[in-house]
């Protein structure tokens, strides 16, 4: 709640500030649908899958979700896979098995995850078409808006049952809020809109993986963990797939009226706060 709270305002005084246009109220309303919907209900399923299976097979089940926005963009969207993009996409699903490892699980924990994944892909394929045409910062907005008031009304609801509300209880713990707020929030929602709007849904999706890389590298670097042989020649997969898709060309990605669009090398900073997400 206080994450997407604090986003939703610094992303309101830049809006103000620079006073970007906002789209109609019909396209506002996809856009809340969206954060109250998907990004919560991705959040509520990926941490009660936590729950009932290792955090591994979370990880990695989770990490369908690009070849789900594959299947779902080509069927609905009509988006052409390029044999350059099926290959990085193998290559990343590959990496990402080796970097999470393996682990067990409760069914209950296995379709929760598996939950959070399809709910994650449809948000980025919805979301594709949704923000068309629309500022990223005016969209950052409206998500993580919609995202507060979901979990603001949950928090209460909970209190009201006589549940307590858990605020930060020092100075760090504030300063920690503060910046999973501006780093993992505001920058992560509105550099990742802004590459789909220009890499489409499917390989802005398999980019995305390198996101367990990118926490992997830091828990090495920030928590002296150590990582297997298995874990290094995943991540070495998954920066391989990246380099594949950022420099080798594509013939462009259908656009919702139907038109090409050329596109940009533009890597959207989507990674290292996957844990953070909700």
């Amino acid at each position: 709640m206080l994450r997407f709270g604090i986003a939703a305002l610094l992303l309101l005084i830049i809006v103000r500030v620079r006073r970007i246009e906002l789209p109609s109220p019909r396209r506002i309303a996809a856009l809340a649908a969206m954060g109250g919907i998907g990004y919560v209900g991705q959040s509520y399923c990926y941490f009660s899958a936590l729950q009932h299976a290792d955090a591994s097979t979370v990880a990695l089940l989770l990490y369908l979700y690009p070849a789900l926005v594959a299947a779902l963009a080509a069927v609905f969207l009509h988006e052409r896979l390029a044999p350059s993009t099926v290959a990085a996409l193998v290559l990343s699903l590959a990496g990402t098995s080796l970097v999470v490892g393996a682990g067990t699980g409760e069914p209950k924990g296995i379709a929760l995850a598996v939950g959070a994944a399809f709910i994650y892909s449809v948000y980025i394929t919805v979301g594709s078409r949704v923000i068309q045409g629309a500022h990223p910062l005016v969209v950052a907005l409206t998500v993580c808006t919609a995202a507060a008031t979901v979990c603001a009304t949950a928090v209460l609801a909970g209190a009201a049952r006589g549940r307590e509300i858990q605020l930060p209880e020092s100075a760090p713990g504030w300063v920690a809020t503060a910046m999973i707020a501006v780093v993992c929030t505001v920058i992560a929602i509105v550099t990742f809109f802004s590459g789909m709007q220009l890499l489409g849904p499917t390989r802005t999706a398999v980019l995305s993986t390198l996101e367990p890389v990118v926490t992997a590298v830091l828990a090495v670097t920030l928590l002296s963990q150590v990582l297997s042989p298995t874990q290094i020649a995943g991540g070495v997969l998954v920066i391989a797939a990246v380099i594949w898709q950022a420099t080798h060309r594509h013939p462009g990605v259908t656009s919702p009226r139907g038109g090409e669009r050329s596109l940009a090398m533009s890597l959207p900073d989507h990674g290292s706060c996957q844990q953070q997400r909700k």
